[in-house]
This record gives C-alpha cells, structure tokens and sequence, in this order.
C-alpha cells in the first residue's frame, strides 16, 4: 500500500460481504449497505497530546474493527486499485478479537 495516513487517521478495507436474498438473487455491493467490519491496512503516527508528544494508536495493522455505519469526515478513496476507507481512529468503536 502506498497511503500513509497522517496523525490519528487510519486506513480501513471494508469487509467485503456478498447477500443472497432468500429467493436466491445475489444483492450487488452497490444495493448493500456498507459493512461495518474493516481490516486495518495502515495507520498513522498517533494524534498530538498537550505537551508536545503523541499518543500512540490503539489500532494496529492487521486489526480487524467495528466502525461506525456513518462516518462523518471519512473518505472512500482508491490505492492501487483496491477502494479503502480513510478514517479518524475515534470512529472505530473496537477491536474484533480471536
């Protein structure tokens, strides 16, 4: 990946879900509402705190998270071909773990 996100942004490939409705139809993505798991493909150098210094991210790469549905200051943008999310680490909600 070449995007390094700045400060306490991070980069976030939305898990990618394919529905069937019950009939058998496959729902397209665009049709979807968008997941609300990722994977965390990069993550920046952590927001500043009083005092000059930086708080360290609480996610890290390779995380899977919860993010809120509605991310308000959030872009979809594309890095070599792929479409990935760029959010403020304050619109995750958690880590998925195990």
């Amino acid at each position: 990946m070449n995007l390094r996100p700045l400060h306490n942004q991070i980069v976030i490939k939305i898990a990618e879900k394919e529905e069937v409705s019950p009939g058998g139809i496959v729902i397209p993505d665009v049709a979807q509402k968008r997941s609300q798991f990722g994977d965390v493909l990069a993550v920046g150098e952590g927001g500043y705190v009083k005092g000059g210094g930086r708080r360290a991210p609480d996610v890290q790469v390779g995380d899977r998270v919860l993010i809120e549905r509605r991310t308000y200051g959030s872009k979809f943008t594309s890095s070599e071909g792929e479409e990935v999310l760029v959010i403020h680490e304050s619109n995750v909600l958690g880590v998925v773990e195990g």
